[in-house]
This record gives structure tokens, C-alpha cells and sequence, in this order.
């Protein structure tokens, strides 16, 4: 099966270690994997000073350590969404009664930059949260942009880079994020299961009392110095990431990674250009290409998967989305924008811009 999904098909490496015994995680050797693990995405999200603890969950789980853990002391968060997982973290931050403010924008119009930058200037929000690419829709936000309007207001830089990290160019420092949420299946490549919260020292040290116990982000510091998580870890995904960092620095790091991913997607995109179609993003990031049609594409999912091809749907019926990690080549991109012609083409499909 040919997976544009999340994860993509796996490496080699990252399969054997995933087959290899199960690591017993309270040793020395375990916890100094881990350490080595948390130096290497500090590295990767190009970080200086950063810091990583990582948890046994998915990113919603390193999203209510950062909210929990720090929200309590700041009076507002203002909340930038322009889709699903904005609106996670804006329903997240109300539910653990934190102040949220919500600035929302359609998913494929401009971000409303005045709008932000007002809100800002204002004084009543002390954190941003955001997302970098929003998977739901494909978009991809400027954040250097962003960044910059941050600074200018003192406030902190949040950033949801799920969905970017090692697909799209992430620098934390330069771009001045504070604080970053990862998850091990999109640009890692791995099984899902291990999340992982990025702090500058920007970030300050969090609340006294953290909202959440599994997620305290206190207890992940202390017991982290040591390489070890305050509660038992999923050993196997530790082994597999530490394999797929391995690979990684063999590649020289994350900029090789993301031109790979880039070739991938233009390579795509290409192939549907040929055939007089475009994607629905208008800022689209190197990770997914998001195609809106006329009609309910659950048909073609389907067909498509019969024949050995799986994407990603969507809420949004009439939504697919084509992922460009994991091990799949360029030829399978283009073969695959080919058959896809073809298949919407019998069903009588018709690719819309809106």
C-alpha cells in the first residue's frame, strides 16, 4: 500500500527498530537515548538553548501541557485559527478556563495581519497561540511574519508546527517562537504516540500549579534532566526515533529533509497542473496538498484505496488531501496525480477553487 497519510510508509531502519525487542526505559542507556533524542529536534527546529520534554501522547497532549502549564499566569491568550486544529486549541484553553480570545479567518482567504497586530497593540493578550500549517486545510502561515509582530507587542509566540516540522523551513529563534508542539507521525515519519513540547528560555518558567497532572510540565523537567518520563513511556517509539534522527544527521539535518519533502510536492503538483487542476491552498506547505471538488470525494478515497493508494479525507466531504512524507518517490507522486485524473475523471468529479 502506497500510505500519503500520516505517517507516510515508514524507513527500513525506523520498521527493524520497531520489530526489535522492547528497551526496558529505566537505564542509564535508555535515559541518555532520550536526552541525545531531545538535544537533536532542539537542533532540528533550530532552537538555541532550547529545551524538549516529550510525553506518551499524541500532540493534543503537549498542547495542554503548554496551555496547563503555562496559561494559568498569563491574563489572555489571544488564539489564531483558520481551521480544525486552531479550534482544538481554543476549545482546549476555555475548557482548562483559561482567558481565550478567538481571531478566526476563513481557511484559504488571507490572514487578517491589521486585526493581529491591533489586538496586540492593545496589551490585554500576553500569548499568541497558532498553528503553522493547518493539516485540515493545507494552509501554511507566515510566521516569521507573525513572529515579528510578537516581538514588537512583548508577547509570546505559541506555535503549532505539527504539521510543518521537517516539511517547511521552522527556525524558532530567528523567527522568535517561545514555546513549539511536535508529534511523531507526520514530518518524523514514526508511529503515532510521542508529542514533544520545544521551550526557548523566552518562555519563562510555568504557573506554580499546572492545570493538568498527567501533562504537569514541572514534573517532565525535573525527571527529563535525568532522560527519564515521571510515567512509563512508549520505549519502542524512543528507539525508532532515535533511529530516525540517525538518519537525519546522516542527511545533515533538517534542510535536506525539507527540500526532499518540497521535490516531492511540486512534483505533484506539477502532475495536476498538467491536467489543468491546482490545489485549494493558497499559501499551501510542502507537507499536504489539499484538491476541492464538486461533489462528495468519498468515492474516490475509496477507489483509490482498492487499488492500493491511500490519502487522507477530510471533514470537509468534498476535501481530499495528499501528504508527501514518508518513503514514496517522486514517480509515486506523479503516478498517483495520474490515477487520480483518471478516477475523478469516471466519477464525474470536478475540481473547484472554493
Amino acid at each position: 500500500m502506497k500510505l500519503f497519510v500520516f505517517p507516510g510508509n515508514l524507513g527500513a531502519e525506523v520498521r527493524a527498530a520497531g520489530a526489535a525487542e522492547v528497551p526496558y526505559a529505566r537505564t542509564a542507556a535508555f535515559g541518555s537515548l532520550v536526552c541525545r533524542c531531545h538535544q537533536r529536534l532542539a537542533t532540528l527546529a533550530a532552537a538555541d538553548e532550547g529545551e524538549v520534554i516529550s510525553f506518551t501522547a499524541s500532540g493534543t497532549g503537549a498542547a495542554e501541557c503548554l496551555l496547563g502549564g503555562w496559561g494559568p499566569q498569563w491574563d489572555n491568550i489571544l488564539i489564531l485559527h483558520a481551521g480544525t486544529f486552531g479550534e482544538r486549541w481554543l476549545t482546549m484553553a476555555r475548557h482548562l478556563g483559561l482567558g481565550a480570545t478567538s481571531l478566526r479567518w476563513l481557511p484559504h482567504d488571507e490572514p487578517p495581519w491589521e486585526k493581529i497586530a491591533e489586538a496586540l497593540a492593545s496589551g490585554r493578550h500576553q500569548a499568541v497561540m497558532a498553528v503553522h500549517h493547518e493539516t485540515s486545510s493545507g494552509e501554511l502561515l507566515d510566521l516569521e511574519r507573525l513572529g515579528a509582530i510578537c516581538r514588537t507587542h512583548d508577547v509570546r509566540l505559541l506555535v503549532d508546527a505539527i504539521g510543518s516540522f521537517l516539511a517547511d523551513e521552522f527556525a524558532m529563534t530567528r523567527w522568535g517562537v517561545d514555546a513549539a508542539i511536535l508529534s511523531s507521525q507526520k514530518g518524523l515519519c514514526l508511529p503515532p504516540g510521542l508529542a514533544f513540547l520545544l521551550m526557548r528560555p523566552t518562555l519563562g518558567p510555568p504557573a506554580p500549579h499546572s492545570l493538568s497532572y498527567y501533562f504537569d510540565p514541572q514534573r517532565h523537567r525535573d525527571n527529563f534532566a535525568r532522560g527519564q518520563a515521571p510515567w512509563s513511556p512508549a520505549a519502542q517509539l524512543y528507539a525508532q526515533l532515535a533511529c530516525r534522527l540517525d538518519t537525519l544527521d546522516s542527511q545533515d539535518g533538517a534542510a535536506p529533509e525539507q527540500a526532499r519533502v518540497r521535490e516531492k510536492a511540486s512534483a505533484f503538483r506539477t502532475a495536476l497542473a498538467a491536467q489543468g487542476w491546482r490545489g485549494a491552498a493558497r499559501h499551501p506547505s510542502a507537507c499536504v496538498t489539499a484538491l476541492r471538488f464538486d461533489g462528495s470525494t468519498a468515492p474516490l478515497v475509496q477507489a483509490l484505496a482498492d487499488q492500493g493508494w491511500l490519502i487522507l479525507p477530510s471533514p470537509d466531504e468534498k476535501l481530499v488531501r495528499i501528504a508527501h512524507l514518508g518513503e514514496n518517490s517522486i514517480a509515486d507522486h506523479e503516478e498517483l496525480a495520474q490515477l487520480m485524473g483518471r478516477q475523478a475523471a469516471l466519477m464525474g468529479l470536478t475540481m473547484t477553487s472554493s
